[in-house]
């Protein structure tokens, strides 16, 4: 059955809950989306929800039957992706969030592995900040958190909530930049192959510690170098959908 791709805001929408023979809550919903209706039936146990405003791609049948879909602001899919997935840009992912900061909180998280887990006696304190704007809200690394001051004026590059850029506009200061760190790493790992040439002499298992130590310092290298890559792209797309504000 052929299909069609859908690109647009959300409108208008109603969500239907209905349930089968087994008692199985199934989530149904009508979405409109360039003044035209479809419908959608969400996967057991899914926890994608829509509202008005929100930007979806849909992979939509003759029907008028969205059989797949994306909602890259908030992360959200279901369905088999494959025909849509190439089709999100990086800025249908991000938002810029605006504004004088009314109240900054400072949250902590105790957290096992990568899971929220208050019963585990090997917790690690993890701190965030909340930012709350006149008309947004988002969450922040503790480092970029704790520069930012209530009363101040700021624009933010936010993916699903979590603010990765922040420019103060009122002291003219801009927080998440890349650092350099990949120089730091990429002069120790010279450093040490001039001091295992120099010192060649005196070490024991020379070749199999030039083999480890390349490769501990080759690793760190490659990591700083592409989080600053990483770090450059996102920069480059904040400034983009920013502008001159």
């Amino acid at each position: 059955m052929p299909t069609k791709t859908i690109k647009g805001k959300i409108v208008d929408y109603e969500k239907i809950e209905t349930y089968d023979e087994d008692g199985i809550k199934l989530i149904n919903y009508w979405i409109k989306v360039n003044n035209e209706k479809y419908t959608l039936t969400l996967p057991r146990g899914s926890n994608v929800y829509f509202e008005n405003n929100d930007e979806v791609i849909l992979d939509v049948n003759e029907n008028n039957i969205a059989i797949a879909g994306l909602c890259p602001k908030k992360g959200f899919k279901w369905g088999k992706t494959k025909a849509i997935d190439g089709l999100v840009q990086p800025t249908d992912r991000y938002e810029i969030a605006e504004g004088v900061v009314l109240e900054k909180r400072k949250e902590y998280f105790n957290v096992s592995g990568a899971y929220t887990d208050y019963n585990n006696s090997n917790l690690k304190s993890v701190i965030t900040y909340t930012i709350i704007l006149p008309e947004n809200r988002f969450r922040v690394h503790e480092t970029i958190g704790k520069q930012i001051k209530p009363n101040t004026d700021i624009v933010a590059l936010t993916e699903n909530k979590v603010a990765y850029i922040i420019k103060d506009k009122t002291n003219n200061k801009t927080y998440g930049k890349p650092r350099k760190d990949f120089i730091i790493a990429l002069i120790l790992w010279i450093a040490f192959n001039l001091v295992m040439i120099i010192k060649k002499d005196i070490f024991v298992s020379y070749t199999t510690l030039l083999v480890i130590g390349n490769l501990f310092f080759g690793i760190a290298f490659l990591l700083s170098f592409s989080g600053y890559l990483s770090v450059s792209k996102t920069m480059k797309l904040f400034n983009q959908m920013t502008g001159s504000r």
